[in-house]
């Protein structure tokens, strides 16, 4: 896991901006804020993919944009249900569908710390170097439940780690609200292009044989 630099300039950028509605702009600025200059930019574009232990990730970088709008309004939704432990559920499932997205050709751990860090200090009042430390020091957990093969095992470890750290107790079971795999993913040449619905409540059909409901 990578140190985030703390420097005044990394606040500047964070302090205005909404952590749940990032747009790729505002994404980019962070990137270069916490990875460091790149003058080619970070957040991927056109044909550029993502890439983890040379296989193919992400979201398709040309649908990044529609990811991210998609992503901002499946989260409010959590919000929305207005439990004292909604926030800390939806910055849990906000980083697992971050890191699925892959919006970056590198840093995306770092930027997707740092907008965790971020989220979970609007809504409960916690420095964010402090909340970085602290995921910094739990990293064998945090590394334990991004490899984790099932996507509801992976939000429960997520959202436990979250409560430990914030010390918001969680009440109830935690299920994943939405599926944690990106809504159009990355695929290479020649496939054929995954088909896709949005519903009204935020939720994804994929369009095969028949339409599969994901949740």
């Amino acid at each position: 896991m990578h140190s985030i630099p703390l420097s005044p300039t990394v606040f500047s950028e964070l302090t205005p901006r909404d952590p749940w509605g990032v747009t790729l702009a505002e994404l980019e600025r962070i990137a270069q804020s916490v990875v460091g200059p790149n003058p080619e930019g970070w957040v991927r574009r056109g044909t550029r993919i993502g890439l983890i232990r040379n296989q193919r990730v992400g979201t398709d970088a040309t649908k990044l944009g529609d990811e991210f709008s998609l992503l901002a309004k499946q989260v409010r939704t959590v919000l929305a249900t207005g439990a004292a432990d909604a926030a800390l559920r939806a910055a849990a499932f906000y980083h697992l569908r971050f890191e699925e997205i892959h919006p970056l050709r590198d840093g995306n751990g770092r930027a997707g710390r740092t907008l965790l860090a971020m989220q979970c200090s609007q809504a409960y009042r916690i420095p964010i170097p402090q909340i970085l430390a602290d995921l910094e020091a739990q990293v064998r957990d945090y590394r334990a439940l991004i490899d984790a093969p099932a996507q509801q095992v992976q939000y429960e470890l997520m959202v436990d780690l979250l409560a430990r750290i914030l010390g918001v107790p969680v009440s109830g079971p935690v299920p994943v609200p939405f599926n944690l795999r990106a809504a159009f993913p990355d695929k290479p040449k020649g496939a054929a292009a995954q088909k896709v619905k949005v519903m009204p409540n935020g939720r994804i059909q994929s369009k095969g044989n028949f339409w599969r409901k994901f949740g």
